[in-house]
């Protein structure tokens, strides 16, 4: 049997996670011990911060499971919702000066997907340089015509560990069907995921940030936080974009 077979199946006989359309992971990172925040290496490429400026925001994409621990769309909206109103609080310490709207569906789905296959690209441990991750003609095209140079993605992915899916949860604990301490799992639109809150009893917030330079094609930052906590809490949020940004936008102090 496969190592993907043996992670995934415990997984499986959930039956609570999403299904995969895709896998596109080469690599998986298995995250066993972390304390209750934990923000990923700054990885950037040799454009320095005082440069990354005329910011654009990309509408935010959020997936957020709760009760009946399948994708919630309410949860889902509140969870972006929260980023949005972030976002805009901290434009100026960003450099942000503008949003770009995508309305077409097709292209809106397309633009989904781009961004999941960048941040893959941008996880994978054996990368060597993020600035080697070129962009895609989508998303260079989309700043390019309103002649803008960097663009800001934010992907949340969370889950709230609610009275009824925890029990749910500890029953399944008991009869073995599933292997704690093995944080796997798998989300929408192909996403290889991993979390060491996953199958705990907590709820948890997974937040990546990207800013993407249209005249380079590539990468010019990335991040990731990772934090016990409600996805759709301001405060949660607010916490990890602050820790996000530390030592780039923000100072270390």
């Amino acid at each position: 049997m496969s190592l993907f077979n043996i992670l995934v199946q415990p997984v499986a006989k959930l039956n609570t996670f999403y299904t995969m359309k895709t896998l596109s992971v080469l690599s998986v990172v298995l995250v066993f011990t972390l304390g209750s925040c934990s923000t990923t290496e700054l990885l950037t490429s040799d454009v320095k911060p005082s440069e990354v400026v005329d910011l654009q925001y990309f509408e935010p994409f959020s997936y957020v499971s709760g009760d009946k621990e399948m994708l919630n769309d309410s949860l889902s909206s509140d969870s972006k919702q929260r980023l949005n109103e972030i976002v805009q609080e901290f434009k100026d310490k960003i450099s942000l000066t503008g949003t770009i709207f995508v309305t077409n569906n097709t292209i809106k789905q397309r633009l989904e997907k781009d961004i999941e296959n960048l941040i893959l690209s941008a996880s994978d441990i054996k990368l060597l340089s993020i600035s080697s991750i070129r962009i895609t003609p989508l998303i260079d095209s989309l700043l390019e015509s309103n002649n803008k140079r960097f663009g800001l993605i934010t992907v949340e992915y969370g889950y709230i560990r609610t009275h009824s899916n925890n029990a749910k949860l500890k029953a399944l604990q008991i009869t073995g069907a599933v292997v704690i301490g093995v944080p796997l799992f798998i989300l929408t639109h192909g996403f290889f995921h991993s979390s060491p809150f996953s199958l705990s009893d907590k709820s948890f917030s997974d937040l990546y940030v990207m800013i993407v330079d249209a005249d380079q094609d590539n990468i010019a930052f990335y991040r990731k936080s990772i934090k016990n906590g409600d996805p759709t809490d301001k405060n949660v949020l607010t916490y990890q974009f602050k820790k996000i940004f530390k030592g780039y936008y923000f100072t270390k102090n």
